[in-house]
């Protein structure tokens, strides 16, 4: 049984011998009932298919779409921590006999910088960690990166 709200479109995904649901108004609700009678067990052998794959189930989902998930996503990516312009200068001066247009090679010489210089342990924010010298080597390696100018970023 599912109540759902009757303003929301529903998306129902059913995998085996379902039956079509019993549906009744409950208000500003709908609700929906499946019942399936004289489903055949399930038998564990060796290399079957898994249940969930032929088991009579049903899943109900609202409000996932495409371009809110690829909105939260990039909102998840996009890092917008402040570039503290102390560490700028120290990313900057591990890169500074570097052409801006050799990227690779500037990522290389922060990446030598990092893995020489840093102590790994459980700090995630790359500022502390290299500040503290101890910590994620790759969010000390990230914010390096971005501090310098050899990746792109929003930030400049």
């Amino acid at each position: 049984m599912v109540l759902t709200p009757k303003d929301r479109d529903v998306d129902i995904e059913i995998v085996g011998n379902v039956p079509k649901p019993k549906m009744a108004e409950k208000g500003t609700f709908i609700e929906r009932k499946w019942r399936v009678d004289e489903s055949p067990p399930a038998a564990e052998e060796p290399d079957s298919p898994n249940p969930r794959e032929f088991l009579p189930s049903v899943r109900v989902g609202w409000g996932i779409n495409l371009e809110d998930t690829l909105v939260r996503f990039v909102d998840a990516a996009v890092e917008e921590t402040p570039l503290d312009p102390r560490l700028r200068k120290v990313a900057r001066d591990i890169v500074g006999k570097i052409p801006p247009a050799k990227k690779d090679e500037r990522a290389r010489a922060l990446y030598r910088w990092v893995g020489e210089g840093l102590q790994e342990s459980n700090e995630t924010d790359g500022r502390r960690a290299i500040t503290g010298r101890a910590g994620s080597r790759q969010a000390a390696f990230m914010y390096s990166c971005a501090s310098s100018g050899s990746r792109p970023s929003s930030r400049s």
